[in-house]
């Protein structure tokens, strides 16, 4: 690992965006629907428009999401339909 990319993984603050690409591997956007979600860990305000999340918050959130089974719904709505012979 390069030296800079250690620095980044041991970084105790994240910002919204790094959240998002690092912890999350979502846009900021579909981060900005978890901050919504129940249990979301709350931020820090460093000033007046400056907040930060720790870290390791943010990873134990994510492993407390429900893991889901099978494939996306839209996924197999596909998938069920280009194995119909009928069609």
């Amino acid at each position: 690992m390069k030296e800079h990319e250690e620095a980044a993984a041991r970084t105790f603050l994240v910002s919204a965006e790094t959240a998002a690409k690092e912890v999350f591997a979502v846009s900021e956007r579909f981060f900005d629907e978890f901050k919504r979600m129940p249990g979301f860990p709350a931020p820090l305000a460093l000033g007046p428009r400056t907040t930060r999340w720790v870290r390791a918050e943010l990873e134990a959130f994510a492993l407390s999401l429900p893991r889901t089974q099978g494939m996306p719904a839209q996924l197999q709505a596909y998938h069920d339909k280009t194995k119909d012979p009928e069609l």
